[in-house]
């Protein structure tokens, strides 16, 4: 077939081709004599309504700068028609105008970069406090907004103007009332998408999603958020479509889209009967279907992949065994692989194993390791890697990180007087165990991984107890300026925080500490602010009622003790418990515009980026 011609809508012409097939666009016909020509019965995929568009989801919040930046090397070469963030552009969190200033500068120097529009939304990293809200407004103008395109209604919100900082999204009354003024306007529009950073559907005020859910009706809409770093898809009562996007170069665990923890952007072809949507990886093309059900069914039950903590009486110690476990849960074969990263501090006497599990079997693999410089040395990082085929998508492939050396085991002693639980804790004997002389202020280098920075003006200690009712928790802070009031950035008072997971050791040692497994009661994060009432709890409603904290402050710091019922541990550990893991940190503020990021220090690695069963008290009879 020879054509020649844009392909466009206008003017329609229909082509007869060996009066079978008709072809609307607008050509010149190889006019040769042919009786057919060899095209397919369908039409121009191409009308006045149709366009295309981009979205990007979250760059901070940890940035790995290089992903964000090829993203947007890669939509110049894909041409969308204009680009739509969902929020979290700079790392923000700070008061300091100039430092806020720069990051929009050096965000706002790469989209210049861009060769056509993009639509700004405000995430919690964007707009935390008035200094960044002013600065908002300066910049950019409104801070929630709509416009039409080809009959398609974008409303634009804005979570966080109400400045309550993450997990506490809303949209306010200002929002409600000009979207309902919007929408009564346009009420012949094709379609309407909605673009906002927090999934208030599933987060915060989630009365405030519903009464803008009562305003669309029954118009058809889709909406688009980011925020949580992993994909979700999900539908309400009336079949709209509700997407939590994953992250294009936001901190992420990154373990696959089966997790739906992927760098990506979301390509969006409008049609008459709505969008089309294809999340492109960078190296990539998926559809909506992410992730499949049964997918999603099982993995959260029971680790697919698990090792063994090397635990040890001490550090130092030079020999071990890496106890590796795979499960098929699923109905269909499963391939695994073991990798182990090159570390000059360990030797692996043995292959990493591979191969292939039956559905529903089980396997344990040992690997001889033994480390083989004196000393501290980073960790042994191991990835196990899996995939199989299951309904709805072509393959579930996922990555499972791991890190591993010889960690102490630590003992919870009896006490026999009960421990008064008052934030006192005068009457608790030397606490054994100390915070680390380095933290982190929130920064993470081109790999992701935290800059550490020295601790200079904190230091706290900690101990564990229990006795014939309860497991206690003492901290003892000490810091030359105690920050307790609210200060307009997420959460601003000084915060400790004690994060246990009671469950037995396979399931506790691989405790990644997301806040899904939070809320569905997995592990349990006590954190306090000082306040002159014994404590303000940020995330009390997250928190189970079982539990008793208070917070006292003095002189040089101040204190905090935490109970738990032992009923609470035996019923996590079903049966008599006999082991916790913990972990303890310290959020620093100090009255300083350099130092509005919280200098964050932890006993242990974050669970999130920790080793294999760090910080696992067992209980000394």
């Amino acid at each position: 077939m020879l054509v020649t011609g844009a392909l466009q809508a206008q003017p329609v012409k229909q082509i007869e081709a060996g009066g079978k097939v008709s072809f609307a666009g607008d050509f010149t016909l190889d006019r040769r004599g042919y009786e057919a020509l060899p095209i397919t019965n369908l039409p121009v995929n191409d009308s006045e309504t149709q366009f295309q568009f981009a979205i990007m989801s979250d760059r901070t919040g940890g940035a790995r700068t290089p992903v964000f930046h090829r993203a947007l090397r890669k939509l110049n070469l894909l041409q969308p028609e204009f680009v739509v963030s969902v929020g979290d552009m700079i790392e923000g969190y700070t008061e300091d105008r100039a430092t806020v200033e720069a990051e929009w500068d050096d965000f706002n120097g790469m989209i210049d970069e861009l060769t056509m529009p993009y639509v700004y939304t405000p995430g919690n990293h964007d707009y935390t406090n008035d200094v960044m809200a002013n600065i908002w407004r300066e910049r950019y103008g409104a801070d929630y907004y709509h416009f039409v395109y080809k009959n398609t209604l974008f409303l634009v919100l804005n979570t966080e103007a109400d400045l309550n900082g993450p997990g506490r999204p809303g949209i306010s009354e200002t929002q409600l009332a000009y979207m309902e003024k919007v929408l009564k306007k346009n009420r012949q529009v094709a379609w309407t998408l909605i673009f906002l950073h927090q999934p208030v559907w599933r987060m915060g005020d989630t009365d405030d999603w519903n009464r803008l859910a009562d305003m669309l009706g029954s118009r058809p809409y889709t909406a688009f958020a980011g925020h949580m770093h992993s994909y979700e898809y999900a539908t309400n009562d009336k079949g709209r479509e509700l997407i939590t996007l994953s992250s294009t170069g936001g901190v992420s665990q990154l373990r696959g889209k089966a997790y739906g923890e992927f760098d990506h952007v979301t390509w969006v072809t409008m049609k008459e009967d709505g969008p089309v949507l294809a999340h492109i990886e960078l190296d990539g093309i998926v559809g909506k279907h992410v992730t499949s059900p049964e997918f999603t069914e099982v993995f959260g039950k029971a680790p697919l992949f698990s090792m063994d903590p090397w635990f040890s009486q001490s550090t130092g110690k030079q020999r071990g065994e890496l106890v590796l476990r795979a499960s098929n849960p699923f109905s269909k074969p499963m391939d695994y692989r073991f990798e182990a990263i090159a570390n000059p501090g360990f030797l692996l006497e043995e292959w990493m194993p591979e191969g292939k599990l039956a559905p529903g079997e089980s396997r344990i693999f040992k690997v001889p390791v033994k480390k083989v410089v004196k000393g501290e040395v980073r960790p042994l990082q191991l990835r196990a890697r899996g995939d199989v085929a299951l309904d709805n998508i072509e393959r579930a492939d996922w990555t499972v990180n791991f890190k591993s050396e010889p960690v102490m085991t630590y003992s919870v002693p009896r006490k026999r007087k009960a421990i008064t639980v008052d934030g006192d804790i005068s009457e608790w004997p030397a606490l054994r165990f100390k915070g680390p002389a380095q933290g982190q202020r929130g920064r993470y280098d081109r790999e992701g991984e935290p800059e550490t920075v020295a601790v200079d003006d904190l230091s706290y200690r900690f101990d564990v107890r229990y006795d014939d009712e309860f497991f206690y928790v003492a901290v003892d802070v000490t810091d030359d300026w105690v920050t307790d009031q609210f200060h307009s950035l997420g959460g601003g008072q000084d915060v400790v925080s004690v994060v246990l997971d009671a469950r037995p050791i396979s399931a506790s040692a691989h405790n990644t500490g997301t806040t899904k497994t939070l809320k569905s009661g997995d592990w349990s994060a006590l954190i306090l602010s000082p306040d002159r009432k014994g404590g303000t709890q940020p995330l009390a409603s997250l928190t189970p009622k079982v539990f008793t904290a208070k917070l006292k402050e003095h002189d040089y710091g101040y204190s905090l003790e935490v109970s738990a019922p032992l009923s609470y541990l035996a019923q996590k550990q079903g049966g008599d418990w006999q082991s916790i893991r913990l972990n303890v940190s310290v959020a620093d503020h100090d009255d300083e515009p350099q130092h509005t990021l919280p200098l964050i220090v932890s006993w242990q690695e974050p669970w999130d980026r920790g080793v294999v069963g760090s910080g696992t008290f067992f209980r000394k009879h």
